[in-house]
């Protein structure tokens, strides 16, 4: 997979942006013996074991590129937050991308009609989470499910805003049953194939299905108790923050509103657990000056239809 230095830096916001990591100044050098003991302290408080000293030496060395972007980041007076350690610090950027953010690019992305192009009605902010939509922020773990999480979030919301009836649904059967496409459960996956699964076969209920967090074989009797079912899914026009604004007012489960200070931003929904950035959420700014949105979050966005 090759990155573009933008795409990187993108990528290395999202490995170590957390609202609960301590920063430090960037002008004391860290030196080695106090690097490995931070790193120590953080294999314990996040629960790491290494299966052998190779191991320990590499995940040391993306641990300590990780520290020191931190570090040199929070010392530069052009950004509006600070970074610190979480549970993804040892990470490369590559390993973060497959497994915890559903990038993939070699997917196809479905260009179709767009239902909200003509929508005026469109209010200053709405929070999903305040009308039911939206249910409690779960943890994927280490099994690389983004997709399944990404997928299983849209379709609970759209489920609710049509039905209201708020259904926790279940990842664990996208990780296990859906292997069209390039879906690989914890390998590897994609949202829109995930859609095209659900489309195909409904998807049951969290209870009837509960998520493991690893691979396992499909199990088709828990399959058949069909909670929810979706139409198909559409993509919003890429590079257009007003298009994704018009879809999250009617379709998602993203939000989206304005601070005290005026600020615009999106409000994102993760799977990484309550622990990390705002009890689960992290905010966006809106309206940055580019047509792809802060971190690219108008590039390539879909939503199901029911």
């Amino acid at each position: 997979m090759a990155f573009t230095l933008e795409w990187k830096f993108r990528i290395s916001i999202f490995i170590v942006v957390s609202g609960a990591g301590e920063s430090k100044d960037a002008s004391t050098t860290l030196d080695e013996a106090s690097m490995a003991m931070k790193h120590e302290l953080w294999m314990a408080k996040c629960a790491r074991i290494y299966v052998d000293n190779a191991e320990n030496q590499w995940r040391f060395k993306i641990f300590k590129e990780n520290v020191e972007f931190i570090e040199k980041f929070n010392t530069e007076a052009n950004h509006t937050y600070k970074l610190g350690l979480n549970e993804f610090s040892n990470l490369t950027d590559e390993e973060f991308a497959m497994f915890h953010t559903g990038y993939n690019p070699t997917s196809s992305f479905k260009n179709s009609s767009f239902q909200y192009e003509n929508l005026t009605d469109v209010p200053p902010s709405i929070d999903w989470r305040n009308e039911g939509a939206v249910t409690p922020v779960k943890f994927q773990g280490v099994c690389g499910s983004c997709w399944a999480f990404t997928a299983v979030a849209a379709v609970e919301g759209i489920t609710q805003i049509k039905t209201g009836s708020l259904i926790s649904l279940s990842e664990q059967q996208l990780v296990d049953c859906s292997k069209n496409g390039v879906n690989q459960g914890c390998k590897a996956g994609n949202v829109l194939d995930a859609f095209n699964y659900i489309q195909t076969n409904g998807i049951t209920s969290e209870t009837s299905y509960q998520y493991i967090g690893k691979n396992a074989t499909c199990d088709i009797e828990k399959t058949k108790n069909i909670a929810a079912c979706i139409a198909g899914y559409e993509s919003v026009p890429s590079d257009s923050e007003e298009a994704l604004q018009k879809t999250v007012f009617d379709a998602t489960v993203l939000c989206f509103g304005e601070n005290e200070d005026g600020i615009n931003y999106w409000l994102v929904k993760n799977s990484w657990g309550a622990n990390w950035g705002e009890g689960g959420y992290m905010r966006l700014r809106k309206d940055v000056g580019f047509p792809e949105g802060l971190r690219g979050i108008a590039m390539y966005a879909s939503y199901p239809v029911v």
